[in-house]
């Protein structure tokens, strides 16, 4: 059987009293549980692979780029392959959620076309969001803030999607629209990989997912 290559992978890491030695691989295209003992856990993870943390020991490699080894220029092009979902969206505070929406597009891309923008409002539309395009983000639940920066991260058509801890402190409804909208995003494209961080004492169900890990066993 043909073996899809590895989308990311951590060797040995150590990082501050959160990570020992931790190893692992995933491969393009799985959905990913890692369970983490709590939120901040999880934000380092997602800054590891983003090349914003490094490892005291160890490597990460994403997408075949050491995070620690790699160009400056290397590595931007790494992150415009990712698209990260933060626990509390991660939005400009004194711009509306459209206008968040597209600020990585107009940095990366330029002005965005019809397409796109029937994208980002079908989206918001699933996510039951489309009548906060004009809120600013303080008039947002933090439901709406995740569904937001899901949308934008989205729209860059990323070959890894990294939700931290987005299912965490929702309601169930909640959850299960974010999933099936995420599960549909993961289908999309051939060799997508989603990777799923939690810290809740309720996880999504084990089943769901390609491979489950445990930082803590």
């Amino acid at each position: 059987m043909y073996a899809m290559p590895v989308a990311v992978m951590f060797r040995d890491v150590n990082y501050s009293d959160m990570l020992h030695d931790f190893s692992c691989e995933i491969e393009a295209g799985w959905r990913v549980l890692i369970v983490t003992a709590r939120e901040e856990e999880s934000t380092a993870l997602t800054r590891l692979m983003a090349g914003l943390l490094m490892p005291e020991r160890g490597s990460v490699v994403v997408l075949d780029n050491s995070t620690e080894e790699t160009t400056r220029e290397k590595l931007m092009l790494t992150r415009r392959r990712l698209g990260i979902i933060s626990f509390n969206g991660g939005l400009v505070s004194n711009l509306k959620m459209w206008e968040n929406l597209f600020l990585p597009y107009y940095y990366h891309i330029g002005k965005s076309k019809p397409t796109d923008d029937e994208f980002a409002i079908n989206y918001l539309s699933r996510l039951n969001c489309d009548q906060k395009r004009k809120s600013l983000p303080a008039h947002l639940s933090l439901f709406e803030k995740r569904a937001a920066a899901f949308t934008r991260a989205a729209i860059m058509q990323p070959d890894i999607m990294v939700y931290c801890n987005t299912l965490d402190r929702i309601s169930k409804h909640e959850r299960t629209c974010l999933l099936s909208v995420m599960d549909e995003f993961h289908e999309e494209k051939t060799g997508r990989t989603s990777i799923y961080l939690t810290s809740a004492t309720d996880p999504p169900a084990q089943s769901d997912f390609d491979a489950v890990l445990y930082i803590h066993t």
